[in-house]
């Protein structure tokens, strides 16, 4: 005969276990979640560093660019002078 005391120990271990499987199965859930989260961020961050790296070359070529504009633009300033002070004798 089973004593009351046991199978009420019984019943308790049964419910702990049952409590511990249903945490068990959020739990790996959520880890199935961080981890995808994770590698979704780790992507975000490298097509981000990649951006910023496109940004930045193009920023300097642009810049370089707008130098030699800008000395083109002064060349051509003292030509024209020289041009128009030719013309003018």
């Amino acid at each position: 005969m089973i004593l009351p005391e046991t199978l009420v120990l019984s019943i308790i271990l049964g419910l702990g276990g049952i409590i511990v499987a249903i945490i068990g199965y959020f739990l790996k859930g959520t880890m199935t979640d961080l981890k995808d989260t994770e590698k979704l961020a780790l992507k975000t961050k490298s097509e981000l560093d990649v951006l910023a790296n496109d940004h930045s070359n193009k920023h300097t070529s642009m810049t370089d660019k707008f130098e030699d504009l800008k000395d083109s633009i002064v060349t051509l300033t003292v030509e024209i002078k020289e041009l128009t002070a030719k013309l003018r004798n």
